[in-house]
């Protein structure tokens, strides 16, 4: 989201300048220094290492008096940050939320509650930015916040036959095959392994009338990858496979290759995958967990996680489209999605004037 916004912002007014807290080398970095940003990095943000952070970013900001604006996307952590900023003395700090967490047993738990709550006391915050209103909502509870699209590109993810065919053959997947896909972290909030389940299960069903559900490809990294290898031997047709795909830069070609896309997660705060999905004409099953405002193109199934069947059935029905039916959804998706401000061209104007109202 940053980086797309970045590529469009006006250098002439504004300049991104990152600060980063991990050591290893981001995918971007080569990109942002040629467009003339700052790479600054610091301490993790780990307990253990809150005031080896706290000393280093006080150290930054007195250091660099000239930056007035700090805009934080570490969620309910960017308490760290603006808080340490409001002391230093930094006049605009936002917040911008892109994902919500829901009360679990996770020991992360009660630190983000905490972290929440303490975004919201009077004066940390300047300004509240949201992917959505329920991320919004969760993080800066009846407090006014803005929402500010998570915009992208929007001709790169048209439909490609010639890049569908591309991407299929790189991957040894036949032409013809029916393929199945999730993007996305493979960590439990994504819930990969139930795709397995649901994919495995229509798979044999389809078998017996003479259909094929062939391959299901999974695009990311996580702690569950190795448990996707073993949940594929374990749940899936003979004739079915699973390949797990490192995260790609050209995202849209594989979204041409795909026939569905799977998207059982169990919480989101908005979904940008199911959006990018839907400008290139690829239906998507979504959990009742992916909020409403994830569906701007109205490419998404909402079905229950507590009813696989639904999954299940739903899946069955889905016959791949010709390309030109591909190509007429794809090009309608980018009519609705231009109307819905995600074309990052237009909607880098509203967060430029965001910065033009905060800090002049």
């Amino acid at each position: 989201m940053l980086m797309n916004y970045y590529r469009k912002l006006d250098k002439r007014k504004f300049q991104f300048d990152f600060l980063i807290n991990r050591s290893e080398k981001g995918a971007y970095e080569d990109e942002i220094l040629a467009l003339g940003g700052k790479i600054y990095r610091m301490s993790a943000m780990y307990p253990w290492k809150y005031f080896d952070y706290r000393r280093e970013l006080w150290e930054f900001l007195n250091k660099h008096p000239e930056y007035k604006i700090i805009h934080s996307h570490l969620e309910e952590r960017s308490y760290w940050p603006l808080a340490i900023a409001k002391r230093a003395g930094v006049p605009v700090r936002i917040a911008h939320i892109h994902n919500y967490y829901p009360l679990t047993l996770d020991p992360k738990t009660p630190f983000r509650q905490w972290f929440r709550f303490g975004l919201r006391r009077r004066g940390i915050v300047t300004h509240r930015l949201a992917c959505s209103n329920t991320a919004g909502r969760w993080l800066f509870g009846k407090a006014k916040f803005e929402v500010v699209t998570d915009a992208v590109e929007i001709e790169k993810f048209a439909f490609n036959p010639a890049k569908r065919q591309e991407i299929r053959e790189s991957l040894g997947v036949k032409n013809d095959a029916v393929v199945v896909g999730q993007v996305g972290r493979l960590v439990p909030q994504k819930n990969p392994l139930y795709s397995i389940a649901v994919f495995g299960a229509a798979g044999r069903l389809l078998e017996e009338s003479g259909c094929r559900l062939d391959d299901l490809i999974f695009i990311g990294k996580g702690a569950l990858e190795k448990n996707i290898e073993t949940e594929a031997g374990n749940s899936l047709g003979k004739y079915q496979s699973a390949l797990v795909v490192s995260p790609v830069a050209n995202i849209e070609d594989y979204y041409s290759a795909f026939d569905v896309l799977l998207m059982p997660s169990r919480y989101e705060g908005l979904g940008m995958v199911a959006i990018e999905a839907g400008l290139s004409g690829l239906p998507v099953l979504a959990s009742e967990h992916v909020p409403l405002e994830a569906n701007v193109v109205k490419n998404i199934k909402y079905l229950p996680l507590k009813q696989p069947w639904a999954w299940i059935m739903e899946l069955e029905k889905l016959i791949p489209r010709s390309d030109e039916g591909r190509i007429k959804t794809s090009e309608k998706a980018m009519f609705m999605a231009r109307k819905a401000d995600y074309d990052v061209k237009s909607a880098v104007k509203k967060l430029e004037k965001i910065y033009e109202d905060l800090a002049y």
